[in-house]
């Protein structure tokens, strides 16, 4: 499995094949493929490490810190 479908997976809670899709779409852009997956609603929110539920721009802006990591 590509490192790039690996953390689109992490970072979405995706399925390989839902990851694949997306990054077969968008030529291998992590950003774009993470954002196609949220507008589809595919993609589900995660909880804080303190155990609190993100907010949707909170949760957006962390993975895009994260995927510039």
């Amino acid at each position: 499995m590509s490192s790039k479908i690996q953390r689109l997976r992490e970072l979405s809670g995706c399925g390989m094949i839902e990851c694949s899709k997306a990054l077969n779409i968008f030529n291998n852009n992590l950003n774009q493929a993470y954002e196609y997956l949220l507008m589809r609603n595919v993609a589900v929110c995660r909880r804080k490490p303190d155990g609190t539920q993100w907010t949707d721009q909170d949760y957006i802006d962390w993975v895009k810190e994260q995927i510039t990591l």
